[in-house]
């Protein structure tokens, strides 16, 4: 990797505290001073933060960031995630660490003290390490649930008891990965797993039918979970997960709708019933008032796939050549952008994870593909994942 211009400038003080690590994407951490620098693969410093103490030693483990930093005579583990924002703290109180290593289950951290003036211990703590994992959820060929997680590396598929005749919907929601499914019923069947453990809680049924794929929207501030379903009259249908029951928003749809919340909205998109226009409407949670529906420009001949990271939408759809296009909302939406290669026959699968935009899709072979978009602007190669789906895939990022 060649080293920017920039960070050649402050290589002369790199030899105090300096420490350096790599994610899994390919960026690169680097410690000076009291300062954490991110580059990112290309060698271009993109993000950096500064800390309360020069920071000893870094490693990352899955998607974060491990800092150990000697402030006012004390030792503390920062751990910031991708975005270089500080999620959690551990005070270490005494030593100078330098050491640390993974082992795929614990964090183990190296260093040593001084007991007396004249006198040194070693020092090693071991620490049970936050793990973030993305998950992803498919339906088999044989009409079963699957879904793997990634952290470093992604894991092996887990089945599921039961089917679906659709893909299915997953979300994340405290320690629970939430999924909803059509069922060979036509039924609206949820459960959950619980990410702790991995149990499953088992399906039940929710009242009504669909002749499409729900879809699960997590409003995080105000710890609710909303389903939106197609009805069998083609409208459009609304429940929070336990609440009275589903009610129903104005307009049609001859496709699954599409559901997220921001700024304490439920954003609803959707194929129109001519099979191809696209529209988007927004319910005030706080009043329960409908806003309306926008047409937005463009057209697919799919369901759309909508995401949020808290503050804007993401909205990924497949075109009439089959080409992947994404639009960002952040109060108006923006332009279309294609993604330069790869096609689906299926709707497309979007979701914000680390700063980083994901994209999955089927292909034309039935096999499971994903590319993400970099925090400079640029779209990765395409990536093969094990296994087959005769529809989309849907992804959960972690909340």
């Amino acid at each position: 990797m060649d080293l920017p211009v920039s960070l050649q400038k402050l290589v002369p003080y790199a030899w105090f505290y300096t420490s350096i690590a790599f994610d899994v994407l390919g960026n690169a951490y680097v410690a000076i001073g009291d300062t954490i620098l991110k580059l990112n693969s290309d060698g271009i410093i993109v993000k950096q933060v500064s800390l309360q103490g020069n920071v000893t030693k870094l490693i990352t483990v899955t998607d974060y960031i491990y800092a150990i930093v000697r402030e006012k005579g004390y030792a503390v583990v920062h751990v910031l995630n991708r975005e270089l924002q500080v999620v959690g703290s551990l005070p270490l109180e005494k030593g100078y660490f330098r050491g640390a290593s993974f082992d795929g289950s614990s964090l183990y951290l190296a260093g040593y003290y001084f007991p007396t003036a004249t006198d040194h211990d070693w020092l090693i703590y071991g620490i049970d390490p936050l793990v973030s994992r993305f998950h992803l959820v498919v339906r088999g060929m044989n009409d079963g649930v699957y879904y793997r997680w990634l952290t470093s590396s992604w894991s092996p598929w887990v089945s599921l008891p039961g089917f679906t005749v659709d893909a299915p919907a997953a979300a994340e929601f405290g320690d629970s990965l939430l999924l909803a499914v059509r069922g060979r019923d036509n039924g609206i069947w949820y459960g959950s797993i619980t990410l702790s453990s991995g149990e499953f809680t088992g399906w039940r049924s929710l009242p009504g039918s669909t002749p499409s794929r729900p879809a699960i929207a997590v409003d995080a501030k105000n710890s609710k979970v909303y389903l939106a379903v197609r009805g069998n009259d083609n409208g459009i249908y609304y429940s929070e997960l336990e609440g009275p029951g589903w009610m129903q928003l104005p307009g049609s749809t001859i496709d699954a709708p599409a559901a997220a919340v921001v700024s304490n909205r439920l954003h609803i998109v959707v194929r129109g019933s001519d099979g191809l226009s696209i529209y988007h409407g927004q319910l005030d949670l706080s009043t329960g008032k409908w806003l309306g529906w926008n047409q937005l420009s463009g057209s697919t001949p799919s369901a759309p796939s909508l995401a949020s990271n808290g503050t804007h939408l993401f909205l990924a759809v497949r075109g009439g050549d089959n080409g992947i296009y994404v639009k960002v909302w952040s109060g108006a939406w923006g332009q279309w952008e294609r993604i330069p290669t790869g096609s689906t026959p299926s709707s497309p699968s979007i979701t914000c994870y680390n700063g980083n935009l994901y994209v999955f899709v089927r292909g034309d072979d039935n096999g499971i593909y994903y590319c993400w978009k970099t925090e400079n602007g640029q779209w990765s190669s395409w990536s093969k994942l094990s296994g087959l789906t005769p529809n989309a895939p849907a992804s959960a990022p972690p909340p």
